[in-house]
């Protein structure tokens, strides 16, 4: 269940930085940094999920982070077994 909020935050995070809504990427960001530090993985190990979630805070703060992003870091959640 983490994982979909997780996408769906991120996706309109997305939306909100595409509009210049600032008020709403800040609502967004405090819940994504819930979900990032409820993420449990059965298979891998905290280093990995580092890695992702570093990877999207630096596009987040260099404001580049798509949509097609989001795809690719949920699919790489999804595969390195988070939930």
């Amino acid at each position: 269940m983490n994982i979909k909020h997780l996408t769906e935050y991120l996706m309109s995070y997305v939306s909100a930085m595409q509009s210049n809504n600032e008020e709403e990427t800040d609502r967004l960001m405090k819940e994504i940094s819930l979900i990032f530090d409820k993420l449990q993985s059965v298979t891998s190990n905290e280093t990995k999920k580092e890695e992702i979630i570093n990877l999207i805070l630096l596009k987040i703060k260099e404001k580049t982070l798509s949509h097609f992003d989001v795809a690719n870091y949920t699919m790489e959640f999804v595969l390195f077994g988070f939930r």
